[in-house]
Parts: structure tokens; C-alpha cells; sequence
């Protein structure tokens, strides 16, 4: 029997494999996916002792967690189970060796109640539980260009969005409530249907939320839904090239209607009637989106505005839109209004730069509009009247950024894709008007990026663009022979060597990011900092005697040190915003970044061993310094002249390591790994980078004697967000995959 159809029941209780959560009397449990599995583990050896070691290592394989995690997840599962302090109606406890699951288990075969589609290449067929034997087929629309009609794209009648509806004139009778689905070759693939749980929110309140992930090619950078739910645009990227691509979501068929040019999409929205799309692109040269016009059939491009510096929102008739623009003379971040024709500007509200408007949304009555103010260190979300110009708090609390904001149709809440202080996912939350109470809509270890919603705001789209990472290592960057060592890290892991080859690196929490060492093949981890904030980019002394990261342990970003035992924690600078510190060979200084909020640039500094005021070593755009063996000079990233703020560094400088002006340039092939730094070579003539050509990163060597740069290691697949060589030429590297998928969810209300 196919063990993701097998039931487990025990008093109220019932595990759905199939669906892989609780049910109490029918109805499902807010349970967290780890808890979940210490339960099904306790279950599946019902009456017998399971063991904490068995418990970690099923559960907490990929990560490095301590024991006492298990036993908060013990103490939530008795909760949930509705056992009172001291009961052990369900989980007894065996003092020093584990847990025994004793209540009586009934081990039942059982369909699970999430339906499978099978696989086609043109189609999705559906499979019940029926006695008709007839096939119904969801119908195949393709994109004719040059049809009259945007509307004939599409079936007769209104479109079902959700994945549980089926062919007008069906005779089936559906008995499930989900499904998952899956449309092959050159279609829209619907992968994915998971039912997330609320865990913050009141039993009361729990309700389940829907997600379809919509895996195109993978190449997802925004996305946004029509207003009648039909069709699903995104912008696509390839080989650093962006497009817009139209999906109907029914058929899944999928048409380019802008081709790939070199821009980067700002904004993405549709017309009130769905039949038209706009758009807002910068060219990667400049530092100003436009505003485009464009049929869902494809076909020419109208301009309507230059000079933006937001994507726009429209007023709830279409008659008029708000975007942002700074001015760079008048030191002001401007929220805008223009007519629907680009004309008749108005000034509604200003921001003294260095903060800043961005993201507005027009509400639906057109009264207000909600809108980001990013400032150095927060960003919050506030409101301004259309008519008087005058703002107000609108969000409670404040966020590390705000990606998007979309008013519910109702106008009773925004939803919004943000990221905490401290991490580099953004989730979902939905804020209420008036009241400005925040909550969750997404609650996982994906990041979502971006909001839009249907016109009765019953669908949300938005991009999964995670990234999956683990750690690699292997003798002289040989691909060949790189071996996995850590299966699953945060996608900001970077790790360090100490002079004795083992590994210092950071790791995520359930309380924020820790320093853990362990040996060169990923055993013996320890951990060196606890829930102290969140710590990373390590740098170990050449002694070996200490570790310098940046943390924000102290409500900043600020460069620490550590004894290698984690012991004697001490604060080195005290700057704005700090990170990427990296030890001199000497021993005797620490080089990093520092980020200006009044500039909203990054400059190289460096600071003694044990702290004490800072010096600047340049003064042009530069972050991720490292200084060679010879104790010379300084490598560091930097943006060319031609370069706008938005990019990320594009040159390489080797500059005095008494600072100064640029000793060499070197132009990086491909596209650089920002977050991978550099490392030199040990004679100090050469330089060693990540770069990434064709979606794959490898590691290069640029010689210092300004000849072609050579491509050291030989990856077929995935990204490089951090690497380092050890003495003996050893390399440890974060190999990360993107999703890039658009996700559809429902049900998120």
C-alpha cells in the first residue's frame, strides 16, 4: 500500500499522510511541519521508546539545532493534543533516554483526501473517486497573436481560478476539496497545492490556505494577476535579459509579449478590464524607470511616463495614477499624481532624502494612499489623503523592507511582501485599516516576493524566489570531486577556514543566525554563538585565536569578535550599518564595509584587532574588501562611473592597503556574485571571484598582470553565494538553487 495514503487514528485524532497534517474530528490542527514529524515519529512506534537521538536525526538532519528544541516541540505537541501540565495522556516522557507515543493506535489504510492529476503534455486529466469511467478534459486555449480580441483567448463565461473546479456540463461529483496538478512541456506546470498552518493565529481562527506554484521555466522575476483571473504576467529573465510573458491560466499556455531586451522590470498591473498591461522598465544605465502600455495579445508598446521612481498604482476609476520621484537637487523623494494620460502632475506628499517614498498603492474608495517610507535602518508603511496631501501611521510596526503593497478589494487591510530585520526571505502579511494590526499570511522558510491580487482580492499571485543552498567542499576547487558536507544552509551562509582546516560559518535559528564550527567533512559541529542576534560573515585570525563577524546583536550592524570558543564577545565599531569584515594576514586589522544612509553608498574602512576608532580607505563606491598575502593592497567590489546606485558592483579595484585612488580595474565576466566576496591567490597575483554565465557559477581567477581571467572550477548547475580557500588549497563553497516560481495562493483571508 502506498504509505502517503495510510491513516493513523487515536482518539479525536487522525494523521493524514497523504495530506501529511492533523485532524481533530475532521477538521485540521495548526501544527508546525516539525512538530508534525516528531508526532508521526512517536506514532508510526506507537508503545515502544523512541529514542531523542532517533528524534534529532530524523527531524533536525539538515540542521543544527540543541536538544532542548525537541523539547519545545514535545511541549507543543501535548498542547495540541489537549493534554493538561503533567498529563501524559498521549506522550509519556522516559527520563533520559526519550518518548513513548501510549495512547492506542489504529493503523488504517485509507485514500488521502488530496487527489493527484496525472501528467499529460497538453492537458490535465483528473482522477476521482467515481464510477463514471468517461474522461473530462480541461480544454487547451492557445495564444493566436494578432486575434481581435483579448477575450477570445479565453473560455466563454466567467474563468475558474481555483484548481477544484471542473468543465461546465461535468456529470462528476468531486468528494475531495484539493488537488494537485502538473501540465508538462512547454505548458504552466501546477506543482504544488500545500496546506499552510497558521501556527501564530488562535485555534479558533485557523483556517487553511491554498498554494498553487506555477513552474514556468523557473526565470520569474515579478508577476502579476488580471483582474478577472485569467491570465498571470510575469517578467522573465535569461542570460541577464528581461521579457514579459503572458500566461492563460486555465490552459497554462504561455506567450511572450515583450521581447528580451537589456532592462530590468519595475512594476508590473493590468487595465480594470484585463485587457491590457502596464508596465514600468528602467534600462540598466539609468536610473529612472518608464511607464509602458501594452495588449495582453502583444504587439507595440505605448509610452505613457518617463522618470519614475516606483512602479505605479492606479486611482480605483482609472482616470488618474501615483508613482514616486526624487529629486536629487531639491533632496526630496516626491509621491506623485498624473492623469492617466501622463500629464497634469501634482506633488501630494515629500520625503527629506536620505528616506524615501516607495510602492504606493491607491486605496479602493480613492481616498487615500498607502505607501512605504524607507529610512536608514526601517522601513514603515504610512497614508496619505489624495486631497490634502497629509500622512499618518498606517502600519504598526515596521519591517527591514517592504517589496509591494496591494489594498484588499474591501479596503479593510493591505497585504504585503516584507522582510524582517535579520533575515533575507520576505513573507507575506496583511496589515488592516484603520487599525494597522499586522499578521502573517505565509509563514515558511520560502521567500515571496511581490503582491497582486484578483479584482475581488480572493487570489493573491506572487514569486517564490528562495534560494536552496548547502554547503560543498573539495581539494582545488576540482568539481569533480566537491562532495556536499552541510545538505541545507541559509542562502546567506558564508563560510571560513581556520588555519588548522576546519570551518567556521553561520547558521539560521529558531531565534535568529548563529556561528558554528565543525570539521572539513561537515562532522564534529559546534556551536559558537547562541540567540545572541543575528551573526555572519566570519573571518578567522591567522592564529586562530579569534573570529570576527558582523552582528546586530546590539539593534545595529556592528563588527564583533569572539575568542575561537566563542567566549569574550567584544563590540569593535560602531557605525550605521557595518558588515563583511575580513582579517588582515597580520592579524593586526579588520577591513570592512560601511554603508552611509545620507550617500546610500558603501565605502571600504578599517578598525584595529581589538576595536578603536575607524579609518576610511576609499571614497568611491566600494564594499567586500580583502587584502593580499604581501600585505600590499586591498581588492575590493566597486560600481563603474557609467553604473546606476540600483546595481550591484561590477568592477573589481585593487587599491594601496594605506587606501587611496585605484591601483587596477578588472572587468568581472559574467554576471558577479556580490555575495561570494573575493579571495586571493597566495603569491598575491591574482584575484579569485564568483561569476555567473548561462544560470550556473563557478569560481575565476582574474591575474593581476591584466591578462584573460581563468575559470577554475567546472559546476554544471546551480549559483555560488559565498566560498574560501584554505591553506592547502581546499575550496568550501554555498551551492544555492532558485525557485523563481510564480505562486498562486487562496484562501489567504
Amino acid at each position: 500500500m502506498d504509505r502517503r495514503q495510510q491513516l493513523y487514528e487515536f482518539g479525536p485524532f487522525k494523521i493524514d499522510m497523504g495530506e501529511r497534517i492533523l485532524l481533530r474530528d475532521g477538521k485540521p490542527m495548526p501544527l508546525a511541519p516539525k512538530a508534525f514529524e516528531v508526532l508521526l515519529a512517536l506514532v508510526e512506534n506507537s508503545g515502544h521508546i523512541v529514542e531523542k537521538g532517533y528524534l534529532m536525526n530524523r527531524v533536525w538532519a539538515d540542521s543544527f539545532v540543541e536538544e532542548g528544541n525537541l523539547k519545545v516541540t514535545i511541549s507543543l505537541l501535548r498542547k495540541a493534543l489537549g493534554e493538561a501540565k503533567g498529563e501524559q495522556r498521549y506522550i509519556e516522557t522516559v527520563p533520559k533516554r526519550g518518548y513513548r507515543f501510549v495512547a492506542s493506535v489504529r493503523d488504517t489504510p485509507g485514500r488521502s483526501s488530496l487527489v493527484l492529476l496525472e501528467e499529460t503534455r497538453s492537458s490535465v486529466t483528473i482522477e476521482e473517486e467515481e464510477t463514471d469511467s468517461s474522461e473530462e478534459r480541461v480544454q487547451s486555449f492557445n495564444i493566436k497573436p494578432g486575434a481581435a480580441d483579448p477575450a477570445a483567448m479565453a473560455p466563454s463565461g466567467p474563468m475558474p481560478v481555483s484548481v477544484e473546479s471542473f468543465p461546465a456540463g461535468s456529470s462528476r461529483k468531486p468528494r475531495t476539496t484539493m488537488v494537485v496538478a502538473a501540465v508538462a512541456a512547454g505548458g504552466l506546470a501546477v506543482i504544488a497545492v500545500g496546506v499552510f498552518l497558521a501556527t501564530r493565529r488562535p485555534a479558533e481562527r485557523f483556517q487553511t490556505m491554498r498554494m498553487v506554484r506555477y513552474a514556468g521555466n523557473g526565470d520569474a522575476r515579478l508577476a502579476a494577476i488580471s483582474p478577472d483571473g485569467r491570465y498571470i504576467v510575469n517578467s522573465s529573465e535569461k542570460s541577464g535579459r528581461q521579457s514579459l510573458v503572458v500566461t492563460l491560466v486555465e490552459a497554462g499556455t504561455r506567450a511572450e509579449i515583450v521581447p528580451a531586451a537589456d532592462v530590468k522590470y519595475m512594476g508590473l498591473a493590468f487595465s480594470e478590464d484585463s485587457n491590457y498591461v502596464y508596465y514600468s522598465v528602467m534600462e540598466k544605465k539609468s536610473e529612472q524607470s518608464t511607464l509602458f502600455k501594452v495588449s495582453v495579445l502583444g504587439g507595440p508598446s505605448k509610452k505613457l511616463k518617463e522618470d519614475l521612481d516606483s512602479p505605479p498604482s492606479f486611482s480605483p476609476d482609472r482616470s488618474r495614477f501615483t508613482f514616486v520621484r526624487e529629486t536629487s537637487a531639491e533632496g526630496e523623494s516626491a509621491l506623485m499624481i498624473a492623469d492617466a494620460a501622463g500629464q497634469g502632475e501634482r506633488k501630494l506628499a515629500a520625503q527629506k532624502l536620505p528616506s524615501f517614498f516607495d510602492y504606493p498603492a491607491w486605496s479602493p474608495d480613492g481616498k487615500v494612499i498607502a505607501c512605504t517610507v524607507v529610512t536608514s535602518d526601517h522601513v514603515k508603511v504610512v497614508q496619505v489623503g489624495v486631497q490634502d496631501g497629509v500622512e499618518k501611521p498606517f502600519a504598526l510596526r515596521s519591517w527591514s523592507y517592504v517589496e509591494q503593497l496591494k489594498w484588499l478589494n474591501d479596503g479593510s487591510a493591505v497585504v504585503l511582501s516584507s522582510r524582517e530585520q535579520g533575515s533575507r526571505n520576505f513573507q507575506i502579511w496583511q496589515v488592516s485599516y484603520p487599525g494597522g494590526a499586522a499578521r502573517r499570511v505565509t509563514n515558511d522558510l520560502n521567500s515571496y516576493e511581490g503582491v497582486s491580487l484578483t479584482a475581488d482580492s480572493t487570489t493573491l499571485v506572487t514569486v517564490d524566489m528562495s534560494m536552496h543552498s548547502s554547503l560543498w567542499a573539495g581539494p582545488n576547487g576540482d568539481a569533480g570531486l566537491a562532495r556536499q558536507i552541510v545538505s541545507r544552509v541559509s542562502d546567506n551562509c558564508d563560510p571560513t577556514w581556520t588555519p588548522d582546516g576546519k570551518i567556521v560559518f553561520p547558521l539560521t535559528g529558531i531565534s535568529g543566525r548563529n556561528l558554528w564550527i565543525m570539521a572539513a567533512d561537515g562532522s564534529d559541529q559546534k556551536q559558537l554563538t547562541v540567540d545572541a542576534g543575528n551573526d555572519s560573515t566570519p573571518s578567522v585570525t591567522p592564529d586562530g585565536q579569534h573570529v570576527v563577524f558582523a552582528s546586530d546583536r546590539s539593534g545595529r550592524h556592528n563588527i564583533w569578535r569572539i575568542d575561537i570558543d566563542g567566549a569574550n564577545p567584544r563590540q569593535l565599531t560602531n557605525g550605521a550599518d557595518e558588515s563583511a569584515p575580513r582579517c588582515s594576514p597580520d592579524g593586526k586589522w579588520v577591513l570592512f564595509t560601511s554603508f552611509e544612509p545620507a550617500t546610500r553608498t558603501r565605502r571600504v574602512w578599517r578598525v584595529s584587532i581589538d576595536g578603536g576608532d575607524a579609518m576610511q580607505l576609499t571614497d568611491f563606491s566600494s564594499s567586500s574588501p580583502e587584502t593580499s598575502p604581501d600585505m600590499r593592497s586591498i581588492a575590493c567590489f566597486g560600481l563603474g562611473a557609467e553604473a546606476s546606485i540600483n546595481e550591484n558592483p561590477t568592477l573589481i579595484y585593487v587599491i594601496p592597503f594605506e587606501g587611496g585612488k585605484p591601483l587596477n580595474i578588472y572587468k568581472v565576466p559574467g554576471i558577479l556574485s556580490y555575495s561570494a566576496g573575493i579571495c586571493w591567490t597566495p603569491d598575491s597575483r591574482g584575484l579569485t571571484y564568483a561569476a555567473t554565465r548561462g544560470g550556473v557559477s563557478n569560481i575565476w581567477e582574474q591575474p593581476l598582470d591584466g591578462s584573460a581571467p581563468q575559470q577554475l572550477t567546472d559546476f554544471k548547475s546551480d549559483l555560488i553565494s559565498s566560498f574560501a580557500w584554505s591553506k592547502d588549497r581546499r575550496l568550501v563553497c554555498t551551492r544555492a538553487a532558485a525557485a523563481n516560481d510564480v505562486i498562486l495562493i487562496s484562501n489567504f483571508r
